[in-house]
């Protein structure tokens, strides 16, 4: 039997000899009746015996449930301890110089990580060759290359413009579209020409997300952000295809809005915001 269930029994056993020996006493009492010597000192004697038993039953319960509630309450620290040391962060490392990219992604995964930096912060200069078919390709080969490089957890993306009526055109090709990498004056000339007389100018941006542990597992993510192709540039802001990337329920180009407006809204954040509930759900 354990210490709880013998405190119990004894209590119990002790109150009811309490009990019985004053209702004995009362009725007694009440009822004029003289009770013989020997019963007086049996009963006197039960009390003096069951009192004590019963004050040390009520203290050894207390501190029997302030012993449990102890050691509960130090078991739940520790469980909390082991569990946010199971939960360490770690550095991540950004596959890219992109100021801006950094902020962004700062913004929504900084609370994964203990530190986030550039491919310039961490003191690295690597270049990968982007020779994959698709975005996730090329996003995934940077990712393990630059995890592979820094021994810490890595971040990559890639991502284009995909035009429905050229059959997803640009697509990888987006900043190399007329020929020329990073040429985006002749990118836009190119694309407005090829589809000169179309009427069917649904396009989307795609942003491929990985991120690559230095173990060689990798969580991957995709963006959109649906909109057409306008017949005109139209705004100043953004960069590559945003003049003519028109946004119908907003009724303007990606280059109209501030870069607050594009931010909440772009291809990289749906990519970042769905990797983000992978890692947690990985968790």
């Amino acid at each position: 039997m354990d210490t709880k269930k013998w405190i119990d029994r004894v209590f119990a056993v002790s109150l009811v000899l309490m009990g019985l020996s004053s209702l004995i006493l009362s009725i007694t009492g009440l009822t004029g009746t003289a009770l013989p010597d020997w019963a007086v000192r049996t009963l006197g004697g039960i009390n003096l015996i069951a009192l004590p038993v019963l004050i040390y039953s009520t203290v050894k319960s207390v501190q029997e449930k302030n012993s449990m509630r102890r050691s509960a309450e130090t078991k739940a620290k520790r469980g909390a301890a082991k569990k946010k040391k199971g939960k360490k962060k770690m550095k991540l490392i950004i596959a890219s110089n992109n100021v801006h990219k950094l902020i962004e992604i700062k913004e929504i995964l900084g609370s994964e990580f203990d530190e986030i930096l550039s491919m310039r912060e961490a003191g690295i200069e690597h270049e990968t060759i982007e020779d994959g078919s698709t975005f996730m390709e090329n996003a995934e080969k940077k990712a393990r290359e630059m995890a592979a490089i820094s021994g810490c957890c890595a971040l990559a993306d890639d991502s284009g413009l995909c035009v429905d009526a050229l059959d997803g055109a640009p697509g990888i090709y987006s900043a190399r579209f007329s020929g020329v990498h990073g040429d985006d004056a002749a990118n836009n000339r190119l694309l407005l020409e090829k589809l000169e007389g179309v009427e069917d100018r649904g396009a989307h941006y795609t942003c491929a997300m990985v991120l690559a542990r230095p173990d060689g597992s990798v969580v991957e993510a995709e963006g959109y952000l649906y909109g057409e192709i306008a017949h005109e540039e139209v705004g100043g802001n953004g960069f590559g295809y945003d003049p003519l990337f028109y946004l119908p329920e907003r009724g303007c180009t990606t280059a109209q809005l501030s870069p607050e407006e594009k931010n909440a809204i772009s291809h990289r954040a749906n990519a970042l915001h769905a990797l983000l509930k992978k890692l947690r759900g990985e968790g």
